[in-house]
């Protein structure tokens, strides 16, 4: 079988990479696909590249530290399994950005479950909220 291309990364691989004039990635060589991205800003990312309907995609799973080698090769799995189930992670994430926000919910909920008080009721409280 053949020899994977790539680095073992570990901490002290990835501390030790330097930006340069263009990005550049370099591949684990444990996790099939994971990558670390390192920006000529050395902003360091993990990246996941793998095939959707016969597409390539890159997939930025975060930033490093904060997502550590270990935590990266989990998520790179998960969704990678999620893959061959036919799961598509860029949809996923565009739906998931379309999703209403925590204002937009409290608004939707007043508008159909909260009784609507007559004019004079809510001038009245809205003088008892600032008097107080």
């Amino acid at each position: 079988m053949g020899k994977l291309a790539g680095v073992n990364l570990t901490k002290a691989i990835i501390e030790s990479l330097k930006p340069k004039a263009a990005m550049f990635r370099v591949p684990d060589a444990e996790r099939h696909g994971l990558s670390i991205q390192v920006t000529p800003a050395g902003v360091l990312s993990w990246v996941l590249r793998f095939r959707v309907h016969g597409r390539q995609v890159n997939h930025t799973l975060g930033r490093w530290p904060e997502i550590t080698v270990a935590q990266a090769r989990k998520l790179a799995s998960a969704l990678l399994a999620g893959i061959a189930e036919g799961k598509d992670p860029a949809a996923i994430k565009k739906a998931e950005r379309k999703a209403e926000t925590v204002a937009e919910l409290v608004a939707r909920f007043k508008k159909e479950h909260l009784p609507t008080p007559k004019p004079g009721t809510s001038v009245n409280m809205s003088a008892s909220r600032t008097s107080g």
